[in-house]
């Protein structure tokens, strides 16, 4: 099974209303073989809440799209999601093989996971 993991990153300062569209340099793009390697994706319907006085109520929620791949799938963090990855702070969404990152300090932004060719050879 060769599975690759391709990072992309967006700055979450955009507008909810508007889709963020990303696509990963040509540079980026592995050669393989039977596989739709994740070219471009779609984030859309992305809201948060924080809740000033319980961090614990602070959420993130977006939908995520990729044409290439085919999968459309629904991200979210919130007072029950739990975080993994060697930081602690990788979300999982409701397809496996899409994850985030969503940060507010630092260089605060969204980062997104996708599992390349997590079923080809």
């Amino acid at each position: 099974m060769y599975a690759a993991l391709s990072l992309f990153s967006l700055m979450a300062a955009a507008s909810a209303s508007k889709a963020l569209h990303y696509t990963v340099p040509s540079s980026f793009k592995a050669v393989a073989k039977n596989c739709s390697m994740p070219a471009d994706f779609t984030v859309t319907n992305f809201t948060t809440y924080t809740d000033t006085s319980d961090n614990s109520l602070n959420t993130v929620n977006f939908d995520f799209s990729d044409l290439t791949t085919q999968i459309h799938t629904t991200c979210q963090r919130n007072s029950t999601s739990t975080a993994s990855g060697p930081s602690k702070n990788k979300y999982a969404c409701d397809n496996a093989d899409i994850s985030f990152i969503y940060q507010t300090t630092g260089v605060a932004g969204l980062t997104l996971t996708e599992k390349a060719c997590s079923g080809g050879t």
